[in-house]
């Protein structure tokens, strides 16, 4: 059975990442929601996707440029239709809080920074796991692979996830695999034989972003596992999901 993940929360209907999106998301037989995070100037961890602020009126700044005291205040709902307006961002903690019970959370850190701010970033969120008590029920994904080996090392439980746009497994040396409990691909670069390549490695595979019937066919013809969709409920559906 393929299992069912909401890309950025219900994200086709509702704004991204945000909190309406999430609730939208649970409202649906899902098997977990698929969020991204980003450190502020002042260390701490936010939920959001893009590289500029753009979607809330500030093209020329960057999440990490901005303090907390900022980004509190930013509405990034607006963007996505006036029903929407005053949608607070998130901050990690709070999203743990809010749902991090009700369901698994795969947490993408975020490659807009690199060395000593990427790995800060996550270790903040390891420990946010750490502190939910959530290894086996939340994971972290990059699409850094030193970041995922770092955090794997220190964090023994933790599960972590290689995001990639194209088929990398012929290029993953041991100690890459040890480090992962999957490798989530752009869905078209999932052949029958990356696939085989990681289920023999004992990895499961995931699929980013199914929100079209072709992109389905594909993605169950060479064995996918586990599917994020802007649209869970398109995808519930086409899967004939019992509600």
């Amino acid at each position: 059975m393929v299992l069912v993940v909401a890309h950025r929360g219900f994200s086709a209907e509702f704004p991204e990442n945000t909190n309406p999106a999430f609730q939208a998301a649970l409202a649906c037989p899902i098997d977990g929601i698929e969020t991204d995070l980003q450190l502020s100037a002042d260390e701490q961890v936010w939920v959001f996707h893009d590289r500029s602020l753009a979607k809330v009126g500030m093209p020329s700044r960057c999440l990490h440029h901005l303090t907390s005291e900022v980004l509190s205040q930013l509405d990034v709902g607006l963007w996505k239709d006036s029903k929407f307006k005053a949608t607070p961002m998130l901050q990690l903690d709070s999203l743990l809080d809010r749902i991090g019970t009700k369901t698994r959370i795969l947490l993408e850190i975020k490659v807009r920074e690199s060395g000593e701010r990427l790995q800060l970033l996550g270790d903040k969120v390891a420990q946010a796991v750490a502190t939910h008590q959530a290894f086996e029920r939340h994971e972290i994904l990059c699409f850094d692979l030193d970041l995922l080996r770092y955090l794997k090392n220190r964090y023994p439980q933790l599960r972590c996830v290689l995001n990639t746009e194209m088929d990398i497994t012929a290029s993953l040396k041991d100690e890459d695999w040890q480090a992962l409990h999957a490798v989530s691909f752009r869905i078209e670069a999932a052949s029958i034989e990356a696939v085989k390549a990681c289920h023999q490695r004992g990895k499961l595979v995931y699929g980013y972003t199914c929100n079209q019937e072709d992109q389905l066919r594909h993605a169950l013809a060479v064995g996918i596992d586990l599917l994020m969709s802007d649209s869970p409920p398109w995808l519930i559906r086409a899967l004939g999901v019992d509600s």
